[in-house]
């Protein structure tokens, strides 16, 4: 009875961990599309956050137009390991 409880925490905290670092990664993307400044402290503070993980990406997989393909990518693999866990 005890281990359901654990084992509920666990997949939000799982769940709530890779939705923050999806939409982060999704707003990286939206702010490149509309050209933000990236002088706003929220804008360094995305990229921050996701810069560790994109720029390996973005050696091996070029960007189409104004898409990243690194990001779109990164969006779903992060959600499709996410279905998985």
């Amino acid at each position: 009875m005890g281990g359901a409880y654990f084992s509920n925490a666990g997949v939000f905290l799982i769940d709530s961990l890779f939705g923050l670092y999806i939409a982060a990664v999704l707003l990286r993307l939206l702010f490149q599309v509309v050209r933000a400044d990236f002088y706003n402290p929220l804008c360094q503070a995305i990229v921050t956050v996701t810069n560790p993980v994109l720029r390996p990406l973005r050696r091996y997989i070029p960007a189409l137009g104004n898409i990243d393909t690194a990001s779109v990518l990164l969006i779903f693999a992060l959600q499709l390991l996410n279905t998985l866990l």
